[in-house]
């Protein structure tokens, strides 16, 4: 976390998926329109144990091999000033544009697109790096429509959305 705080101090930002992310058949996290939405229980980890959010973590980290810049798990930190960054230039204080999950399973396709971030709020929980003292482990955000949400993962709906930020 330190390192991502002094990233955004020196850069003055960081970027976010504006799609949840798929994964390819040989594990490769992309970030692209039109693809799958990964869930964690549409794979297994390396115990043959569905996906947890330390799993998803660790696709996060090997989505890119750079000495300039990082890929991760958002934190709660930035799950909020992407909400706020929403909020403030969008001109709403709502960041879907529906008010229930969606059940889209294909990424960056309807409506629920605000400031070019698709389903910040809707189909899917997204899966953060905080840990959220229940035996899951992590916070979870979204999936929700309008409302944040910090509940317990429930691992058949849940998606990740990776942070990029450039190393100092």
């Amino acid at each position: 976390m330190k390192e991502f705080i002094g990233s955004v101090e020196k850069s003055n930002g960081y970027y976010i998926g504006r799609y949840e992310a798929s994964v390819s058949s040989n594990r490769k996290v992309t970030v692209q329109k039109g693809q799958t939405v990964f869930d964690g229980y549409s794979e297994s980890n390396s115990l043959g144990e569905y996906m947890n959010p330390a799993d998803l973590q660790e696709l996060c980290l090997e989505m890119y091999d750079s000495q300039y810049f990082r890929t991760d798990l958002p934190s709660s930190y930035v799950w909020d000033t992407a909400l706020k960054y929403i909020q403030t230039f969008s001109g709403t204080e709502k960041y879907a544009s529906i008010k229930q999950p969606s059940g889209r399973t294909t990424t960056g396709v309807g409506s629920d697109k605000i400031l070019n971030i698709y389903d910040f709020g809707g189909n899917y929980q997204e899966a953060t790096t905080e840990n959220a003292g229940w035996a899951s482990g992590h916070t979870m955000r979204g999936g929700g429509g309008y409302t944040p949400s910090h509940r317990e993962p429930d691992y058949m709906d849940m998606a990740f959305r990776p942070v990029l930020y450039i190393l100092y």
